[in-house]
């Protein structure tokens, strides 16, 4: 063939490749071990663990095990979490992956090499010890809860779950990841965790013989009209984006120390946002920050979303602190360009810490204007900052930038201030007249000579969810 035709043919063998599509041949599956380990975290009370959308599977729960909320292994999980500084929301599936169920009961599970998985697996919060006295109650709570019967006499409704699950894991195309990472798809296990409810986890696992387990756990948010629980395209967001994390972390694993300057000092501006959602360290702008860039591409790969989705999405996520996302996904479009130059993500790298040192270096100049142009905040209050008001003023108004919505949290002044907060007495009071105006209805009258104030914070935008800059509103009475 002449050299012309030759590289015609040649990129159409590529784009053939490129588009063959292999869908997902693993099923989704509700695990006994998952099952167990969430049952006994939801017993502990704690927010993070009860946090699963009300159903008949989670009354049936509270109904059976109510009586075991003083178990000895309760109350022991009680005073490890306790113990932490940081409640570890990794907990359920670390523990969970931790044990085997036997004929005999429940014991460690002696499957993976603990010197790479460290002493819980991943998390490294529990020590052995504790794990190993963990484990001890979890039996001994195992079989005086007969809590294998009640897994076996849940079973139709798992499968209807499953089912509803697998409808979504099937869409996946498997034959990207190889094409992206340069490594197969290859997952060893989806579990859907009910009791997780809007939290989602990979959990990567190393065997003995160092073979490489990846997997994921899928909480759950809604239900159908017979309690069982479904999944939307939502889902397959939080399917693609943990299972790129399998393929991800490895990679940047290999690279922590080339990112950890420009991941520090980024977080000196955007950490406050990050970590209200729960990515209070550094290194999750390259961890976090970079499975965005992957899930993304499989996104616009395939094209399953339309752009105007896409766009709010990005936007979401430029909500919780990576404001840089949409110039990093325009930045990749190099890696697709270049596909001769990067035969995989990995490759492409070192590039993207580049892109991130221009963030830092731009950041005065662009990211910060990006973040306050794109945040609400407070135009103008009545009675107005540092007023001097009479004690029969009745409302406190507040004028916003941008269309809000939901509740405004209000709270306490830095405490230099010496400022009494305003006499509500409960949330029929305080109302939004529209999308702008929030008003705050005093119920009381206020005190002569009196200095009040409050601060207002977190109030979301109605269009991204953006918080409001807080604002202190700090008034005189005559």
């Amino acid at each position: 063939m002449k050299h012309g035709i030759l590289k015609k043919y040649l990129a159409l063998i590529v784009f053939v490749a490129q588009t063959h599509f292999v869908f997902a041949q693993i099923s989704a599956k509700i695990d006994e071990r998952f099952e167990l380990t969430t049952v006994v975290l939801r017993l502990t009370g704690e927010n993070a663990f009860t946090r699963a959308p009300e159903s008949k599977y989670t009354a049936d729960i509270d109904s059976c095990f109510a009586k075991f909320k003083n178990h000895e292994l309760i109350e022991y999980v009680k005073r490890t979490i306790h113990s932490r500084n940081i409640l570890n929301l990794c907990l359920p599936v670390d523990l969970a992956g931790d044990i085997k169920i036997t004929p005999k009961g429940v014991a460690l599970n002696d499957t993976w090499n603990l010197s790479c998985n460290g002493p819980d697996s991943s998390s490294g919060t529990w020590t052995k010890s504790e794990l190993k006295e963990y484990v001890s109650l979890l039996d001994k709570f195992y079989k005086e809860t007969n809590f294998h019967s009640f897994f076996t006499s849940h079973l139709d409704f798992y499968s209807k779950v499953e089912a509803n699950a697998n409808v979504i894991v099937s869409q996946i195309d498997t034959a990207w990841f190889l094409n992206y990472f340069g490594q197969s798809f290859d997952m060893a296990n989806i579990w859907i965790v009910p009791l997780l409810g809007p939290h989602n986890f990979m959990d990567r696992r190393v065997g003995k013989s160092d073979k490489i387990y990846r997997n994921c756990a899928l909480g759950t948010t809604q239900t159908d009209s017979l309690g069982y629980f479904t999944f939307d395209s939502r889902y397959l967001r939080v399917l693609i984006h943990e299972v790129c994390h399998n393929y991800n972390n490895p990679i940047c694993e290999k690279y922590e120390d080339d990112f950890r300057q420009v991941c520090d000092t980024l977080f000196t501006f955007v950490g406050e946002l990050l970590t209200s959602e729960h990515y209070g360290d550094p290194m999750s702008i390259l961890y976090e920050g970079l499975n965005r860039a992957c899930e993304y591409s499989y996104y616009i790969d395939h094209q399953i979303f339309s752009k105007e989705e896409i766009d709010r999405f990005i936007r979401s996520e430029e909500v919780i602190g990576f404001i840089w996302l949409s110039e990093m996904l325009q930045y990749m479009e190099a890696f697709r360009a270049n596909r001769a130059l990067f035969p995989t993500f990995e490759q492409f790298v070192p590039h993207l810490r580049l892109f991130l040192n221009q963030v830092v270096e731009k950041k005065d100049d662009y990211y910060l204007p990006k973040k306050k142009s794109m945040q609400p905040f407070v135009v103008a209050t009545f009675p107005a900052s540092n007023a001097i008001v009479d004690t029969t003023l009745q409302t406190v108004e507040i004028l916003f930038s941008k269309p809000m919505q939901g509740y405004m949290w209000v709270g306490a002044v830095d405490s230099s201030y010496h400022a009494l907060p305003l006499p509500v007495d409960d949330y029929d009071n305080i109302y939004w007249l529209n999308e702008y105006h929030y008003v705050i209805h005093l119920t009381e009258p206020l005190k002569p000579h009196t200095r009040y104030g409050f601060r207002v914070r977190r109030a979301p935008d109605s269009t991204y969810g953006w918080p409001t800059v807080p604002y202190d509103l700090i008034f005189e009475t005559k």
